[in-house]
């Protein structure tokens, strides 16, 4: 089965102060599985945003920062480049009363790809539950 990645999954893998014990075997075991792993696009940017964030509040160091980017466009996520998943994600973001859809476009990526939900996020983890799409809720 394929796995849809949202940002907070992927981040918990790239941050060394988010790696716990469960995200790393979780991550190991997609990576040598070879499981699908499938993203909106949303995600490289999520992405890089927060550890720019990470690198500006001194979480993280200029190299780390960059270290964690290059690993990222390394993941072997295939992004969901499927138009739909716009307008649905719009339609998820009313149908759950809030103000932005970034990510329910990780929700709408998981519908288009049939898959799983792996995410920290546990709005994200119940929202996914209520679609009737299969989720992972990680702890880090």
């Amino acid at each position: 089965m394929a796995v849809c990645v949202d940002a907070s999954a992927a981040l918990a893998w790239l941050l060394p102060y988010q790696r716990t014990g469960e995200v790393r075997r979780t991550w190991l075991h997609l990576l040598a599985s070879r499981e699908q792993l499938l993203a909106p696009p949303l995600l490289l940017a999520e992405c890089t945003s927060v550890i720019r964030e990470a690198s500006f509040d001194g979480l993280l160091t200029s190299p780390e920062a960059s270290e964690a980017v290059a690993t990222l466009l390394e993941l072997p996520v295939t992004l969901v480049m499927d138009r739909s998943v716009y307008t649905r994600a719009l339609a998820l973001a009313a149908r759950f009363r809030l103000r932005r859809a970034y990510d329910t476009q990780y929700l709408a990526a998981a519908e288009v790809g049939k898959c799983e939900l792996l995410t920290v996020d546990r709005s994200l983890y119940e929202q996914a539950l209520e679609l009737g799409i299969a989720a992972q809720l990680l702890l880090p």
